[in-house]
């Protein structure tokens, strides 16, 4: 059976996108289009300087410009996701610009759950959706998406919400990124698939926050291109309420820093 994907993309310059279209497209899988929801959205940016604040919103503004252009720079320690996009020869160009280049359709969107999304969806009719951000999606959107997976930072059940891979390492959890389904809850669908990681490598919460995407971006692309997505076997313990996380504290994030640093261990460091 073919299987066809939609991406979802938060962010113009979304790396994990880009880099997993890239990925099943080598792998064969048809990429029949990019959903990308637009920053000129007033109520996401007030919803973004909720969740984050402002400095938050800002820092990831100018971490989104800048891309990796950084990576030309040979005295600076390259970066776990900077590592990894060399080691599969992908240099990211930004979505719109890959997907231009490679001849797949994008449309731009003000949300993931207006009325244009689902029609693209309706008209698509993919085998899978694979989310790379853009917002929690909502019952009408859930409701004509067969399969819908995106890749948690966390262990689940027993993380779920932001900040996934920080809260795991701070509360000594397993380091594991849990390829799931969504469903209405945050982050209660089943889980298809788990790829551990080993956070030793990290000596900074960005680079334990790459390893995750890293994980996130192989597990997408390894569940999808073997279409376990349809299998009935659930990976899924009992439901739950475990404990929701939310963004993480600075002092915590500092805390975590420390942490980090002091357990680092070269000989790891590469995903």
């Amino acid at each position: 059976m073919r299987t066809t994907v939609l991406i979802t993309a938060g962010d113009a310059r979304s790396i994990a996108a880009e880099a997993l279209g890239e990925l099943l497209r080598r792998n064969g899988i048809d990429v029949v289009g990019i959903l990308l929801v637009s920053w000129l959205n007033v109520g996401r940016l007030r919803r973004l300087v909720q969740q984050r604040g402002l400095r938050g919103v800002l820092r990831r503004f100018r971490r989104s410009s800048a891309g990796l252009d950084a990576r030309d720079q040979p005295q600076r320690i390259r970066s776990p996701l900077e590592v990894f996009l060399e080691g599969v020869s992908i240099r990211p160009v930004g979505i719109r610009s890959w997907a231009r280049a490679a001849g797949i359709p994008i449309w731009t969107v003000s949300d993931l759950n207006c009325s244009r999304s689902i029609a693209v969806v309706r008209q698509v009719s993919p085998s899978v959706i694979a989310y790379c951000g853009g917002g929690i999606l909502r019952t009408p959107f859930l409701q004509i998406a067969p399969n819908v997976l995106n890749a948690h930072a966390g262990p689940l059940p027993e993380i779920r919400g932001m900040n996934a891979a920080e809260w795991a390492a701070m509360l000594k959890l397993r380091a594991e990124v849990s390829i799931h389904r969504i469903d209405a809850g945050i982050d209660t669908g089943e889980v298809v698939a788990r790829k551990s990681f080993d956070r030793t490598g990290c000596r900074s919460v960005d680079a334990l926050r790459e390893q995750a995407v890293v994980h996130g971006i192989q597990g997408l692309c390894e569940v999808i291109s073997a279409r376990t997505f349809d299998s009935h076997a659930s990976q899924a313990k009992p439901a739950v309420m475990s404990r929701q996380c939310f963004i993480m504290a600075p002092v915590l994030v500092e805390m975590l820093q420390s942490e980090l640093a002091s357990q680092y261990c070269p000989h790891d460091a590469s995903p």
